[in-house]
């Protein structure tokens, strides 16, 4: 087996690479040639010592490659870095093939896909993005977006002004033009093309009056994000797997209530982004994204890393058994 540290890992991709890898994953998925785990998620708990652990599996038939995810938390800050790792196995053969550590490489697929997302859903002629959330994954997103689908203007929302303010000036401070905090929540969404958000809060954040015609609402959140109107409202909605938006973010609150399932859903982001689907089809059309994140862009990425390190003699080999 090949182990790969969280620094190795972080310097062997690039924006551009991870775009690549993703595709490719897409690609396979779009044609059927991915298997997400049954169910989509493991969660262990260890009430008296305060951790929690997450696994999630997927396999990539064309790359012939198996990856799990583990993710461990813990409720006392000092005691974890909430640290993320995929074990590769050999599809064909069942043997292990590398443990890859892959913080930063979940957060560069978060971005990339949420900005592939929106460069496939958006109007031609967009300029505004809203931006709900100022925390690290809104930080690799806004990175994405501006190296992959940019916008001339940036508004951005959080729930801390000193937050919000220290987001745009470093964002700012990297090439990313007109980005500014807004006062409020339906300041920064006045008149936006593109409404994402990137948050952790349970609360309808997103008005439905808000989303004007033409308009795309990205909704990344593990809870509900925006009232049901907002969503219930929209010409056509895209998922990337509807058994874990059945359970995750603002669809599975819908679900629940009987007030949308998979009929409702117009296609996957992998069809739309491979052009499989038409997507946008005028520019009139209110369009819902939900890209919660597939395991198997992570394993697909977490592969790619493994084949440069195995190629630029890089990591630690260690006999297995």
């Amino acid at each position: 087996m090949l182990l790969i540290t969280e620094k190795i890992a972080a310097d062997l991709l690039s924006i551009s690479d991870v775009k690549r890898s993703i595709i490719n994953a897409l690609e396979q998925q779009a044609m059927d040639q991915v298997s997400q785990s049954e169910p989509r998620s493991l969660f262990l708990n260890s009430k008296d010592k305060s951790n929690r652990y997450h696994v999630k599996g997927a396999y990539l038939s064309k790359d012939l490659v198996v990856g799990f995810r583990v993710r461990e938390y813990s409720h006392i800050p000092t005691h974890s870095a909430e640290m993320q790792l995929i074990l590769l196995s050999h599809l064909k053969t069942a043997a292990f093939l590398g443990l890859v550590s892959c913080d930063r490489l979940s957060e560069l697929r978060y971005g990339v896909m949420v900005a592939l997302t929106i460069q496939s859903l958006r109007k031609s002629s967009s300029k505004k993005l809203a931006l709900i959330g100022a925390g690290n994954l809104a930080r690799v997103a806004m990175q994405a977006i501006q190296a992959i689908s940019p916008f001339s203007s940036v508004r951005v929302a959080s729930r801390s002004k000193n937050t919000r303010k220290n987001f745009c000036d470093e964002m700012a401070a990297n090439d990313i033009p007109d980005i500014k905090p807004a006062a409020s929540i339906e300041s920064a969404c006045h008149d936006a093309d593109v409404i994402l958000t990137i948050t952790n809060a349970e609360a309808q954040l997103i008005k439905s009056i808000w989303c004007n015609p033409g308009s795309l609402l990205v909704t990344t959140g593990g809870r509900q994000e925006c009232e049901p109107e907002a969503i219930l409202s929209a010409d056509k909605v895209f998922i990337d797997d509807w058994d874990q938006c059945a359970v995750l973010g603002d669809l599975a609150t819908l679900y629940i209530q009987d007030k949308f399932g998979p009929e409702n859903v117009t296609a996957t982001l992998a069809a739309a982004v491979t052009g499989r689907h038409p997507g946008r089809e005028n520019d009139n059309e209110r369009i819902v994204a939900v890209p919660q994140g597939l395991t198997s862009l992570d394993v697909a990425l977490a592969y790619s890393i493994f084949q440069v390190a195995i190629k630029e003699n890089l990591g630690t080999h260690v006999k297995w058994p």
